[in-house]
């Protein structure tokens, strides 16, 4: 067996064992009598809002403005009792700041079902920490789908041609860069056909 094959293999090893614990944790999650995959959830803002709505708000500083944000999980970091959370939607991404004091034993412990690729809703309220980054304290948080499977590596992302191709998906989910090349894309083709609409061709 060369090291390209034995490499391969030992990525597919880990890769199940992670799907094995992800789907543990999925078990957990309804044995608690929670459905990891709610029908709907309501958010009450963008992150792109947020960050204008908040522009001037100071390092250090806290508001009480309540929001209700959801996306998907892409950063962890745990530090004793407290817990902070990166959560990505098609605007943005923001920080979830999660205290154990605020929301609690249970909950705050449940945390652990969570896994880098989960779609989570969180209610809280709007603060920038001490290093600018703007924040919501979270008093509630929701697990709206539970992600079986692991996301490409944080920091190499999805970097192989055909991978990229074949399985446009994790494109989107690693690389926002290419997120952001679909977005203008679409405006761009929006924009020609309207140009075109008005000068009286047919498509």
């Amino acid at each position: 067996m060369d090291s390209t094959t034995s490499s391969v293999q030992s990525e597919s090893n880990t890769r199940s064992e992670q799907e094995r614990v992800r789907l543990q944790k999925l078990q957990e999650v309804r044995a608690a009598g929670i459905d990891p995959y709610p029908a709907s959830f309501h958010r009450t803002d963008t992150v792109e809002v947020l960050r204008v709505r908040h522009e001037a708000l100071a390092p250090g500083e806290e508001t009480q403005d309540v929001v209700t944000v959801s996306g998907r999980l892409v950063g962890r970091r745990d530090s004793g009792k407290l817990c902070f959370l990166d959560l990505r939607e098609e605007t943005g991404k923001i920080q979830l700041f999660i205290s154990q004091a605020t929301l609690g034993d249970e909950a705050f412990e449940r945390l652990a079902w969570l896994d880098l690729g989960d779609f989570v809703g969180a209610t809280g309220t709007i603060r920038r920490t001490k290093r600018g980054e703007l924040s919501v304290a979270v008093t509630s948080w929701t697990l709206l789908s539970k992600a079986l499977r692991p996301m490409p590596d944080k920091w190499h992302g999805l970097t192989d041609t055909e991978a990229r191709y074949r399985q446009r998906y994790l494109d989107l989910m690693s690389n926002h860069e290419v997120l952001e090349t679909f977005r203008t894309r679409s405006r761009i083709i929006r924009e020609l056909r309207s140009y075109l609409d008005q000068m009286g061709f047919l498509e």
